[in-house]
């Protein structure tokens, strides 16, 4: 046939259900396919062909393959493989000049081709080098004593190497080592700078080396530093809970001063309590912003009347700007008294604004220059009489004023001083009515004189003309009812002043914060703030355009209560005093019945649904509480100084920690990149820096402190993990249980353990050197570490326990077997003498007891724990799989005792035994019958082998053309019966190589014929032997002897015979001699060689 695939073997994944498996690779035989099935943990099992449960059935289908059916359906989670597994034998046997075979050509190529498949297919699962790559040798030069417990490696050519074991714990040691120590010794730190601390040698160490010395040690575990984190960590928690504390108290605060908005002024807090001073709300009826003084509410914002008010003085900006001079400034001051106001209101009339208007000429003003001098004024002073008032009263007409000009020359007042005499004064008496002389009193104090004075400029007299609008005059009267405001204004004139000279920015102030019932539109920048009347909602404008600046639950917090009915799974909706539930995703807190929910607990995600993981119960209470969030408007570096916050507006130019809260921050959402920031504090003053992730990282990854990292040094309990990719808890230190655990952080087993671990161990170790992997048990006496007492007999050193859960015993406590090394004798200074014993636990029990010991002499002993030779073992060994096959009599003794092992069926009377005969005679017996012996000389004898000779005793004559068997009629021995003289032909009894050898001696040879040889034929071959040309070899006297031999393999009940073949000869010729069975001439021996 022709070999069409390359397959050689085929897998499949059982489901517990299917039997039957097909093969499409041909097979030469049933007995050339292997199956396998891998369990789901990965042991795998040879399975066999036959009726058990755990056998299989096959069927060959030729070219295309067949079937394979298992008795059990491989179960779930397994893996079945049927692989063909051709034998590496050559069964092809061609004899020269032959005729060619071509069936049997073609069945040794196949199964050439079949071995050659099953070859690639090991190779392919094989690891190799590639192509390119060079390696000198693929031999290990290593002895197998120095390969012995070492690991498979490269060495630094490339080469195949092996490198020596992970070296061993050698316990505790102090800062100094007090003992020598080899590379791959681990110790742990005593001593406080290094307790618990995990040391590796990386140098043979002599005694005296500080454990820091990192020519000799490499820190592996760093205990202390773990401890000083872990206590770290417990103080920034406690820290934490206290800011949070502080948090919550401010927001608190904050909730007690701001109240949001309202409809009315409110008489107590959202808490419920007393009003706090400097309160704040926002009114909703369009008042805006009101503050509570402590007694009342108060407007933020002018009323309407007062935003009138305003805009009239607005209107009149230049006259404010004229006024903001400082020559004028200069001289409100001087007006500012209460006198000088008390006159200003006596003149605020319009008759005398009308006087003033007429006295307002320079002619005037220079007159009145002219009187301003001290004589003078002394003169008005002696006027001032009621009575010469009223005569200037009557004397203040247009025309007389027109006379006073013409006489206020030099010479007309030097008369007048003229005049100045007693009688001329009685004369001025008349003048002295009580108008004249109220007015003159009114006018004659020292500081009137001198404003007057300062009013004689031409710009004031300007100002005064301007101020003579009615306008101006309905302002001064109304400014003049507001007296107290002017002087107050006048005590802050510099913050006057300011804002006088800041009056752009506080126009702009109109476009950065605005009031309307929907968003502006125009001249709007980032930052930018308008309150929205119609939804009472605070907006900030910024790259996304007005966003709401609050939170979408009102204040700070809202709280809701439900009583649950039923046993529902979420609460919605409203709550017991009809609140309807709402809350911002991830600002949020659960109680059920009081304790506070996780998040594994529930799901709280869609802002009106809280879901629970599991039903609630009836008559639950569940109590939520959903907190504000408040989004607070990017700051715009335009408006900041150098685009940063200037440090005055933090207090103290910093930001307190117990400030800051960022648990309620958003995630980063990925793992932290490089390019990541940080801030830290450069621990130079105190001075926020920013740094990546990327230096944290370098100056984490260098971290190799010379100094002893201890962790849990206060003996607090704190457990310590080191987490892997794909195990939270890959090395777990227990603080409370003294326990070290890997791949768990749940413990298991008796607590005497110090180590527990999850999953395999693997012991490894990569040196070029002769040094042993070790898994080391130590025992002393002493309770000391490092200290020293000798141990003593049937001490126990050291037990390799094997246990396992029975369903009930939480602490796995039920032993199933066990290993252990005990002292076997008195032990001293270099003598330890010591055993192994070997437990197992039978049925219905949970503690082992012992199967086999080996003492510290070498002996074994299997049912004893005396054993008094090199193997000694107590009680029948059971073989097989029924009580039918029990190997009995199993003694061995001294060189004068009989040693045997007999197998007996259930009926005793047959089966096999290898023992020794009373002469010493080694044997193996079957059914009673020897079939090996070596005697005392040593010669083996192997009375049962198939032997047979065979031969002719009578002639056969006129041997025919062609193939003749020979007529082998008689026997000189036949072992087992294997040959039939009736038929001439010996029948294999079982399968196996055989020796054959024949003979055949012939007269009257016929010399004309061209060819004549000897056949040995079997059921599956014929071997050509000892051709002849009779026309060249036979002699004379026409005899000749053919003789051959061959090592024919037979299958059992395969047949053979002797034979000859000849062409044409002629008639009564080619006879075949015969002889007695002292002498024969013709014959054929079989003897079974292997």
């Amino acid at each position: 046939m022709t070999i069409s695939t390359t397959t050689v073997s085929q897998s499949y994944s059982g489901n517990g259900s299917t039997t039957a498996f097909t093969f499409p690779f041909p097979i030469n035989s049933t007995s050339e396919i292997k199956v396998i099935e891998r369990s789901a943990t990965g042991a795998e099992t040879v399975k066999s062909v036959g009726t058990g449960s755990a056998n299989y059935a096959i069927v060959d289908n030729g070219a295309s393959g067949g079937t394979v059916t298992m008795v059990t359906a491989p179960a779930a989670g397994t893996t079945l493989v049927l692989i063909r597994d051709t034998s590496l034998t050559q069964e092809s046997d061609y004899v020269e000049n032959d005729p060619f075979a071509a069936e049997t050509h073609e069945d040794a190529l196949d199964k050439l081709q079949m071995q050659i498949q099953e070859v690639q297919e090991e190779v392919d699962r094989s690891m190799k080098i590639s192509r390119t790559n060079t390696m000198t040798s693929t031999e290990f030069t290593n002895s197998a004593t120095d390969r012995a417990s070492k690991v498979l490696a490269f060495d630094s050519s490339g080469e195949l190497s092996v490198t020596q074991e992970l070296g061993s714990f050698k316990g505790g040691s102090a800062t100094t080592t007090t003992a020598a120590y080899v590379i791959r010794d681990i110790v742990k730190g005593t001593t406080t700078a290094q307790l618990n601390n995990i040391y590796i040698c990386i140098q043979a160490s002599p005694i005296g080396t500080a454990l820091t010395n990192t020519s000799f040690w490499t820190l592996i575990v760093d205990a202390v530093s773990a401890a000083t984190s872990a206590t770290t960590a417990t103080t920034k928690a406690s820290e934490a809970a206290t800011s949070a504390t502080n948090a919550a108290a401010s927001l608190d605060s904050f909730d007690d001063r701001y109240l949001g908005a309202k409809s009315s002024d409110p008489s107590a807090d959202n808490d419920g309590d007393g009003l706090a001073t400097g309160a704040i709300y926002f009114k909703t009826d369009g008042t805006g912003f009101k503050v509570y003084n402590g007694s009342a509410w108060k407007d933020i914002r002018p009323t309407d009347a007062q935003q009138t008010a305003i805009d009239t003085v607005a209107g009149a900006n230049s006259n404010i700007s004229a006024l903001a001079a400082s020559a004028v400034i200069t001289d409100m001051a001087l007006l500012a008294t209460t006198d000088v106001i008390a006159d200003m209101a006596l003149l605020a009339t319009s008759d005398v604004i009308s006087d003033m208007n007429a006295l307002a000429v320079s002619d005037v003003i220079s007159d009145i220059n002219t009187l301003a001098t001290s004589d003078i004024v002394s003169d008005l002073n002696t006027l001032a009489t009621s009575d010469i008032v009223s005569d200037i009263n009557t004397l203040a007409t247009s025309d007389i004023v027109s006379d006073l000009n013409t006489l206020a020359t030099s010479d007309i007042v030097a008369d007048i001083n003229t005049l100045a005499t007693s009688d001329i004064v009685t004369d001025l008496n008349l003048l002295a009515t009580s108008d004249f002389v109220s007015d003159l009193n009114a006018l004659s104090t020292s500081t009137n004189v001198t404003n007057m004075a300062n009013l004689n400029a031409s710009g004031v007299i300007t100002n005064i003309a301007n101020l003579n609008g009615s306008g101006v005059v309905a302002n001064i009267a109304t400014v003049a009812g507001a007296v107290s405001n002017v002087n107050t204004t006048a005590g802050a004139i510099a913050n006057v002043n300011s804002v006088a000279s800041n009056i752009a920015s506080v126009n702009n102030f109109g476009e950065v914060y605005r009031i309307a019932s929907s968003a502006p539109s125009s001249s709007l920048t980032a930052g930018d703030l308008y309150f929205n009347t119609s939804t009472n909602v605070l907006n900030v404008y910024g790259a996304s355009g007005w966003q709401n600046a609050g939170s979408s639950v009102n204040g700070t917090s809202q709280r809701y209560h439900y009583d649950i009915s039923g046993t529902p799974t979420a609460v919605t909706g409203n709550d017991a005093a009809g609140n309807t539930l709402a809350y911002d995703a991830g600002f949020i807190d659960v109680f059920l019945n009081g304790v506070r929910m996780s998040t594994a607990d529930v799901t709280v995600t869609s802002g009106d649904t809280v879901t629970f993981a599991s039903a609630l119960a009836n008559g639950d209470e569940v109590d939520i509480v959903a907190y504000g969030t408040f989004a607070v408007a990017a700051i715009n570096a335009d408006n900041l100084n150098s685009g940063s916050v200037p440090a005055a507006r933090f207090g103290a130019g910093t930001i307190p920690l117990t400030a800051l809260n960022i648990d309620a921050g958003t995630d980063i959402g990925a793992a932290i990149v490089d390019a990541d920031l940080f801030i830290v504090d450069d621990g130079a003053g105190g001075t926020n820096r920013k740094t990546t992730a990327a230096r944290l990282k370098t100056y984490i990854g260098s971290f190799n402190a010379d100094a002893a990292q201890v962790f849990n040094e206060s003996g607090n309990d704190v457990d310590t993990r080191i987490e892997s990719s794909g195990n939270a808890n890959m090395l777990f230190v227990d603080g409370g249980d003294d326990d070290v655990r890997i791949g768990t952080a749940t413990t298991f087993g008796n607590n005497d353990a110090g180590l527990k671990v999850k999953g395999g161990i693997t012991i490894g170790d990569f040196t070029a050197d002769s040094a042993a992997n070790n898994l080391m048990f130590v025992k002393s006496r002493n309770t000391t570490v490092g200290s020293q007492t000798i141990v003593s007999d049937d001490d126990e050193i050291g037990r390799i326990a094997f246990k396992a859960d029975d369903g009930d015993d939480t602490s796995y406590n039920n032993n199933v077997a066990a290993i252990f090394a005990q002292i076997d004798g008195t032990p001293g200074t270099n003598d330890t003498p010591g055993r192994l014993i070997f437990e197992t636990t039978p049925d219905g029990a949970r503690v082992g007891t012992e199967k086999m010991r080996i003492t510290s002499a070498g002996r074994v002993g299997v049912g004893t724990n005396d054993p008094d030779m090199l193997l000694d073992v107590t009680g029948a060994i059971a073989a097989g799989a029924g009580t039918d096959e029990d190997l009995q009599q199993w003694n061995i003794g001294s060189d004068n005792v009989k040693a045997k092992m007999t197998y007996l069926d259930a009926s005793a009377n047959r089966g096999f035994a290898i023992g020794t005969s009373s002469q010493h005679d080694f044997f193996l017996r079957t059914d009673n019958n020897i079939g090996l012996k070596v005697d005392i000389n040593g010669a083996v004898t192997k009375p049962l082998q198939p032997a047979v000779l065979a031969y002719s005793s009578s002639a056969q004559n006129d041997i025919a053309t062609g193939v003749v068997k020979i007529n082998l009629d008689a026997e000189i021995y036949d072992v087992n019966g294997d040959f039939n003289t009736g038929t001439y032909t010996f029948t294999a009894p079982v399968t196996g190589k055989y020796m054959v050898s024949g003979q055949i001696g012939m007269t009257d040879v016929d010399t004309a014929f061209q060819w004549i040889y000897m056949l040995l034929t079997t059921s599956n071959r014929i071997y050509y032997m000892d051709l002849i040309d009779p026309r060249i070899e036979i002699s004379s006297d026409g005899t000749h002897t053919w003789t051959g031999s061959a090592l024919v393999d037979m299958d059992a009940n395969d047949t053979l015979y002797l034979a000859t073949r000849s062409s044409a000869h002629g008639a009564a010729q080619n006879n075949i001699t015969s002889a007695s069975a002292t002498a024969p001439e013709t014959f054929m021996s079989v003897y079974l060689a292997c």
